[in-house]
């Protein structure tokens, strides 16, 4: 009987030890480790990875920076490379604090996360959708079924699924024309899109900064400022679109969002609850690698400051890029400030600013010191802290009905009509003939 009990004890210490090595073999299958490349990575150099945001304190008010890419492929997505496993682990030496998971179609990647990741990137699940709006993204959504008739309905069907789960919906690089659609995208960008009753009223932010088209990044946000000008206010983000490493950069450029903390430093709320007031708000600005620190009158990029007109109002911008290049402050379209930054070096800046008759706005751009061939002029850029003169504004920043306002040069409502209606034949014109019976 010993050496029976003996014998069993020891193929029960057997059988523990092969399933505790089974389980280690394929957690480190499943979660590369630290100092080595995953498969479809080797040989891919990082390069140098510096990402400290200054601190935001305003009065008693305190702000954790945390740093988000919101539009990103796995393998999931055909057209991606990486397992999520994968991503995840670039996502941590790329010092991302979230990342928003976007695969084309109904996303699995929920169950992916559970099994291979335990690290400390936040990750939440959202989806890249089509539709006659060109692309969309919407974040932080539980349930997927019904995104694909909704997107073939129209925006508004697709708003009211997602903010029905309490999810967001940024309009996807409005600057690139899918050559399959028969709108441009940039039609749910304009104003009579974007207000009240407009066929983009469900949008949350606008992604005018992305990786892979960046090159009608400049022309996008002077239309948006055209937006901010006739009192029409819709966040913008910026996102990698990441699909490989080899081609693209993981958070370049990626949202630096204030999630309200306290004096320690730790967040307040959830990071899915301050993504969701962040980029609904504004409280946010996107960068490639510089900080800033800007407020007008306590206030934040995101937020309104009431003011009378005629007074002025004590400004403040701190800075610092290891690149260096140039801080424009803009009210309206006017830059105000211009301050030189040393590569490396935080600078602040202080001054007082005349409150305009009308309402208005402040916004700030880093210019480049040099500007690579595949980036934009800028790296870095912010929403506004608009500036209402009182008597205040009710009316939300989403525009009057207001028809008779004229949009930007080349996108009057007859002009987009027009090229339209002549997109529209051309692909009747290119339809196959039907057979002869």
């Amino acid at each position: 009987m010993t050496g029976t009990a003996s014998t069993v004890k020891t193929r029960c210490a057997l059988l523990g030890a092969l399933v505790l090595s089974l389980v280690a073999a394929d957690e480190a299958r499943a979660w590369p480790a630290p100092e080595r490349h995953p498969p479809t990575m080797r040989g891919y150099r990082l390069g140098p990875v510096e990402w400290e945001f200054l601190p935001v304190d305003v009065g008693a008010r305190h702000f954790r920076v945390m740093a988000f890419d919101g539009h990103v492929h796995s393998a999931i997505s055909r057209d991606a490379l990486h397992p999520i496993a994968e991503l995840m682990w670039l996502a941590e030496r790329k010092d991302l604090d979230l990342l928003v998971l976007t695969d084309h179609g109904a996303s699995s990647a929920r169950g992916y996360l559970e099994r291979e990741y335990r690290g400390p990137v936040e990750t939440l699940i959202g989806e890249e959708v089509g539709g006659s709006f060109g692309h969309a993204v919407v974040w932080d959504i539980t349930e997927h079924r019904g995104i694909s008739a909704a997107v073939a309905d129209s925006m508004d069907a697709l708003g009211t699924l997602v903010h029905g789960q309490n999810g967001t919906v940024v309009l996807a690089h409005p600057g690139w024309w899918i050559g399959r659609n028969t709108w441009d995208p940039r039609r749910w960008m304009q104003y009579d899109a974007l207000r009240r009753g407009g066929i983009g009223q469900q949008i949350d932010a606008l992604e005018l900064w992305n990786q892979v088209y960046w090159e009608r990044s400049r022309e996008l946000i002077d239309e948006w400022v055209g937006l901010l000008e006739r009192g029409l206010y819709v966040p913008i983000v910026g996102n990698s679109d990441f699909h490989r490493a080899y081609s693209h950069r993981l958070g370049d450029p990626r949202n630096a969002m204030l999630c309200a903390s306290d004096a320690a430093g730790a967040i307040t709320q959830s990071p899915s609850e301050c993504l969701r007031e962040t980029v609904r708000s504004g409280r946010l600005y996107v960068t490639e690698g510089p900080s800033i620190d800007v407020r007008l009158a306590d206030h934040v990029p995101g937020e309104i400051v009431d003011a009378i007109a005629g007074t002025r109002l004590a400004a403040e911008v701190r800075a610092r890029s290891e690149e260096g290049g140039t801080v424009l402050v803009y009210l309206g379209r006017e830059v105000v400030a211009r301050v030189p930054l040393a590569p490396g070096a935080t600078v602040e800046h202080r001054f007082t600013l005349a409150v305009p008759q009308a309402d208005s706005y402040l916004r700030v751009e880093i210019e480049r010191a040099s500007v690579p061939e595949d980036r934009p002029p800028f790296s870095l850029l912010t929403n506004p802290i608009r500036i209402d003169v009182l008597p205040r504004r009710t009316d939300g920043w989403r525009g009057p009905d207001e028809g008779s306002i004229p949009g930007p040069p080349g996108f009057s409502r007859d002009e987009v009509g027009r090229r339209d209606r002549a997109r529209a034949q051309r692909r009747i014109d290119l339809r196959p003939a039907p057979r002869k019976s």
